[in-house]
């Protein structure tokens, strides 16, 4: 009983912390996605041919959960195994 109880709360913590982070991905026009779109420009990674794979990407880039969020929200589109610009 304890750990279902234990799983549940784990459960609703997570997803309180998802909307919360896609909340402040949303709201956030600051440091980090503009950086991650600079990176892409100055690489000029915007064409097919030129796309860049996950472990060429910077650390911090990697590390950053809007990573993810940019190709949900169709940014960055990822095709063949390596990230694009929109």
């Amino acid at each position: 009983m304890f750990w279902k109880i234990f799983l549940l709360i784990i459960c609703i913590v997570g997803i309180i912390y998802i909307i919360l982070l896609k909340n402040k991905y949303q709201n956030d026009t600051s440091f980090t996605k503009e950086n991650i779109i600079k990176y892409f420009k100055d690489n000029n990674i915007t064409s097919l041919e030129r796309g860049i794979k996950p472990k060429d990407l910077p650390r911090k880039i990697i590390k950053n959960p809007y990573l993810l969020m940019m190709v949900q929200d169709k940014t960055l589109s990822f095709k063949k195994g390596k990230y694009y610009l929109n």
